[in-house]
């Protein structure tokens, strides 16, 4: 089977279809803007950030306590429904 350069070129456009790379600007939550380039959105698009690094808790410097304090109530909860759990547990055949 024979194509024609045409018929190549017509598919190869369709095939490689690149998005464009432009430039973005995302804004934290303290008002920052942060420059970056993608894929991603319209050229110059302003995205708003509901949270970052440096007003999440996850991400901030209180980052350790607040893992903490999860794990603690996991812990907690663990121990003060012990029987419980192991009741469940041998009921699941675990």
């Amino acid at each position: 089977m024979y194509f024609t350069m045409q018929k190549v070129a017509k598919v190869a456009k369709r095939v490689t279809k690149i998005p464009s790379y432009h430039k973005i600007i995302f804004i934290d939550t303290t008002g920052e803007e942060i420059h970056t380039y993608s894929t991603f959105g319209k050229p110059d698009q302003k995205i708003k950030l509901e949270a970052c690094p440096k007003s999440h808790p996850a991400w901030n410097k209180n980052s350790k306590n607040f893992i903490n304090q999860k794990v603690d109530q996991v812990l907690k909860f663990n121990q003060k429904n012990k029987g419980f759990v192991d009741l469940i547990g041998n009921l699941m055949g675990e």
